[in-house]
């Protein structure tokens, strides 16, 4: 299957009076066409600006610096304002966290969900109308009539983000960026839209990259994972091959930090340490100063890339010794050397 989406080493810095912050440091991933990608980390890891530097909507003195944004055969990076606010809520459209923040509190809904139909899709108002109110009832809202004459605040939280969605969905796009879609709503609400967001996946083969902290949402909607940790991936695999053999010591403190139902009583798993400064990030692996495995070379050098199986890479110098190993042992074996 190719890839709807190839990133490959982006890197998004921040240029601010304090020094230089890499929010993006070399970040490489996929996605494929129909399916969800889960993207998953600690707030302040570069989830987010990863998802905006997907759209070019970094704003000074943020600045896209290096790597490539391929989107169906095309080149994000390299796009005028023009090429890309084609792009935008076009091929690719953005669910943002806190819908009352993203709707307009003085337009309709109607007319917030038509603005983008009538310019991706040259349809005039009636028919934009149209499209928008079927919209509403494709994402399951009742009386999608009079809701598309409401404005945002007459609406409940669970409500704005069903708007968000059928606005972003209108144009059918081939991605749909999802950054903390249910964050505000209550668990009844958010199994709803998790289920309405798999659901349209399945009817439009719309891709889906789902940005969120929640490892339970990743469990439910993500057919493949990436761990993200201070502006990097640590980590990505498939998602059942990531909950039954996580391999990067970051990744294992964030599975077992989930409370376990099967006890009346235990004691919450914590990662010791926080978050390093941006302005003041380790020498070596960002997370060797919280990390209980960590040895010497963690504390100067930045471990590479390994991939220790199908589809499954992981940051860490405990995988990088262990595949040498191996590589060594087949070498062995292949010049006479070892035992099979």
């Amino acid at each position: 299957m190719e890839n709807l989406l190839e990133i490959r080493d982006l890197k998004t810095y921040f240029y601010t009076d304090s020094g230089i912050v890499k929010a993006v440091n070399g970040v490489s991933f996929d996605v494929k066409p129909g399916k969800t990608l889960g993207i998953v980390g600690e707030s302040g890891c570069g989830k987010s600006i990863t998802s905006m530097s997907i759209l070019k909507l970094i704003e000074k003195p943020g600045k896209i610096v290096e790597g490539t944004i391929k989107f169906d055969d095309k080149d994000i990076v390299g796009m005028g304002d023009k090429e890309i606010r084609e792009v935008r809520g076009n091929d690719i459209s953005m669910i943002f966290q806190e819908p009352m923040t993203s709707l307009n509190p003085v337009f309709r809904v109607e007319d917030q969900i038509m603005e983008a139909i009538m310019l991706h899709q040259g349809l005039d108002k009636h028919e934009a109308n149209k499209v928008a109110v079927d919209m509403l009832r494709f994402v399951g809202i009742p009386r999608a009539e009079q809701v598309a004459r409401d404005y945002p605040h007459q609406l409940s939280g669970g409500m704005r983000q069903r708007v968000m969605i059928a606005m972003a969905l209108a144009c059918k796009p081939k991605l749909l960026i999802a950054d903390e879609p249910t964050t505000a709503l209550d668990v009844t609400i958010q199994a709803q839209i998790l289920k309405l967001m798999n659901d349209l996946k399945e009817k439009t083969n719309t891709a889906i990259m789902l940005i969120t902290h929640d490892l339970g949402v990743i469990a439910q909607m993500a057919d493949d994972v990436i761990v993200m940790y201070s502006g990097r991936v640590v980590e990505s695999a498939p998602v059942k091959e990531l909950f039954r053999n996580p391999q990067h010591p970051y990744t294992k403190g964030l599975l077992a930090s989930i409370p376990s139902l099967d006890q009346d009583k235990e004691r919450l798993h914590s990662i010791d340490g926080v978050v390093p400064s941006p302005f003041n990030l380790p020498k070596g692996c960002y997370f060797a100063p919280r990390c209980e495995y960590a040895k010497p070379e963690c504390q100067t050098k930045m471990p590479e890339i390994t991939n220790t199986g199908e589809d499954h890479i992981v940051r860490c110098f405990l995988y990088t010794d262990e595949v040498d190993e191996k590589h060594h042992r087949e070498e062995d074996i292949h010049n006479g050397k070892g035992k099979k």
